[in-house]
């Protein structure tokens, strides 16, 4: 990749020609389960436009049906600690739903971390800009406990905040619970969240770590697909945002996560 840039540092052709090439090699990653190191090494100048692009050529390469969102970075404190000034996101792919009831293969994933998040279901499509708190709480058909299993493509869970659009926000395995319709939640930034592995307490949460509040998480994506055109449709689901810090899954661990009002949601490897 280097090359390119060296040859025509300032021709568009040579650029998209290293977009592509950096597309190309976190899929390769993924699908080798081979890490590499992190893009804005050998791309240091790449900004967040230029990410999101790597981030559509990576979900066209992988040739499977975009199923919804997902939103990386809603939590202020995470944030903060990785340096970043606004949440980011990336697409659930058809086939990254895994049932409760099945374990979860970690020999298709590199470096897995659970974490529980608030999904919604959408009932009806929802386009930005201009989006409020109230547009998407319309929009909402269903509120649904989940977790969400992240996977990095890069050597380690150290890289930037454009390293990370580029790579679909760590996005690798979802699973969904419980869920409640619209009206029986309103209050979603009050929701408490309790995360168990193998039935012993190891984190907790709230609602509103996720933006203040998952509706309004809602709202930025949906402003923020707005700029390149794009929008949140009925049918989809839009995960919203880890709810507590990552933790490692291994082998024969079993994730369990209740959220008041709502219920529950269990993941085995």
């Amino acid at each position: 990749m280097d090359e390119a840039r060296v040859s025509n540092p300032g021709g568009r052709s040579d650029r998209r020609r290293l977009l592509e090439e950096a597309a190309t090699a976190l899929v390769q990653a993924e699908r080798d389960r081979c890490p590499i190191a992190p893009l804005s090494h050998s791309i240091p100048d790449l900004n967040e436009q230029e990410a999101y692009m790597i981030a559509r050529l990576r979900t066209a390469a992988m040739d499977c049906a975009t199923i919804g969102y997902k939103l990386g970075y809603t939590s202020a404190a995470m944030r903060a600690q990785m340096g970043i000034a606004e949440p980011n996101f990336g697409v659930l792919l058809a086939g990254s739903r895994w049932p409760q009831e099945q374990t979860l293969p970690l020999g298709e994933l590199i470096h897995p971390l659970l974490e529980p998040e608030i999904t919604f279901l959408m009932g009806s499509d929802l386009t930005g800009p201009d989006v409020g708190r109230n547009d998407a709480w319309q929009a909402i058909e269903a509120i649904i406990c989940s977790l969400e299993i992240v996977d990095t493509r890069y050597e380690s869970y150290s890289f930037t905040a454009v390293d990370n659009i580029s790579d679909n926000s760590s996005a690798a395995r979802f699973v969904i619970g419980e869920w409640v319709g619209r009206e029986a939640a309103r209050d979603l930034q009050d929701v408490s969240v309790g995360l168990e592995q193998d039935g012993r307490p190891i984190d907790a949460g709230k609602g509103s770590d996720a933006m203040g509040d998952p509706v309004m998480a809602l709202a930025w994506l949906a402003n923020k697909l707005s700029e390149t055109g794009s929008q949140i449709l009925a049918g989809q689901l839009v995960m919203t945002g880890g709810l507590t810090k990552a933790h490692p899954a291994k082998a024969g661990f079993r994730f369990a996560a209740s959220f008041s009002g709502i219920g529950t949601v269990a993941a085995q490897f």
